[in-house]
């Protein structure tokens, strides 16, 4: 069964939530406000003054209000936001459960890379949405096409080249996931334009795509498929090196062998497997 999605989900491209609380000591609370205060959150915040008049306690008491009912607003959000993460994943996993594994190393791969190269809070958590949910797009695949045993014909091949397109349209859907559109749209774009969908070049291509790109490629040759074995890491490793610049960003290809190497030469694989798994 589907594993409990990280503990991003609160504050991913809308600013921590669970971290924006509001404090209503800053106002001149009437001491019962005050009190209740006190018994909600299990302290006091000293000094209180006291209201002029009735108007005043009346007008302090409404500000009060509002803002424990916007606080109650915000975790109603979190716990939206949380269950439509979930069902998202449990959707991908039930219509392919390679698809929704891979999509989870990949999200460990991407933030591996992003933060080997120090990348800020905001797009780290913006990575991390497109990463999970870059091949959300595929639920839109036929079957003939999405779960054919062997390799896909050029007809096939344009059919299932529409998945990047069809994640971005998934996403957006979500508000709080619109800034992670983007590096779910040009995850297969190449650094010499000659990716899809829109054949952009270099810099142009949105960072997450970028990351993105490396992560998803080594996934994709260190598998097993049914159409082939799953290559060594070493020679994953030297087919990104050889396509760096050319298909990939150099940086980002420097960045994931560095980072990939100092786990698996001091680690298990089991035990790679399980920081990869708590860094995403």
């Amino acid at each position: 069964m589907m594993s409990t999605p990280p503990g991003w989900v609160v504050g991913c491209l809308g600013g921590n939530l669970a971290k924006q609380r509001t404090g209503a000591a800053a106002l001149a609370l009437p001491a019962e406000v005050e009190a209740d205060h006190e018994h909600d959150h299990g302290h006091s915040h000293g000094a209180q003054i006291v209201p002029a008049n009735a108007k005043e306690a009346a007008f302090l008491s409404l500000i009060y209000r509002t803002f424990r009912e916007n606080d109650e607003l915000k975790t109603a959000y979190q716990t939206l936001l949380g269950q439509t993460v979930k069902a998202l994943l449990r959707c991908l996993e039930e219509r392919d459960p390679y698809t929704y594994g891979h999509s989870m190393r990949v999200m460990s791969y991407a933030m591996l890379i992003a933060r080997g190269a120090n990348l800020k809070e905001s797009d780290l958590r913006n990575l991390e949405v497109s990463a999970m949910f870059h091949d959300i797009g595929k639920v839109g695949i036929p079957d003939c096409v999405l779960l054919k045993p062997g390799r896909l014909n050029a007809d096939e091949a344009k059919v299932i080249m529409q998945h990047p397109t069809k994640s971005a349209e998934i996403l957006g859907i979500i508000d709080a996931f619109k800034n992670a559109v983007p590096g779910a749209r040009h995850h297969h774009e190449r650094m010499d334009g000659e990716g899809y969908p829109d054949k952009l070049t270099g810099t142009q291509i949105p960072l997450a795509s970028r990351i993105i790109l490396v992560a998803d490629t080594f996934d994709a040759m260190t598998s097993t498929r049914p159409y082939r074995k799953a290559l060594p890491v070493e020679v994953a490793y030297a087919e990104l090196e050889r396509y760096s610049g050319s298909q990939f960003d150099p940086e980002f290809v420097k960045v994931f062998l560095q980072e990939h190497k100092k786990l698996t030469l001091r680690l298990t694989p089991e035990e790679a497997a399980d920081v990869l798994k708590k860094a995403a």
